[in-house]
């Protein structure tokens, strides 16, 4: 993280299961993120129905 930092590169966060995962990397400026605390995994036509 401290390389993206350095770097001004945006960081994503793959596998972020829970809120205090959550907050501890936004706090190190983790803008993306990915993961079950987001949405379980969707096939095309339930991501379509959820994100619309």
């Amino acid at each position: 993280m401290s390389f993206a930092k350095e770097s001004e590169l945006k960081m994503i966060a793959e596998g972020v299961e829970n809120g205090v995962q959550l907050e501890y990397l936004r706090s190190q400026g983790v803008s993306l993120i990915q993961g079950y605390v987001d949405s379980k995994p969707l096939d095309a036509k339930a991501f379509f129905t959820w994100k619309c």
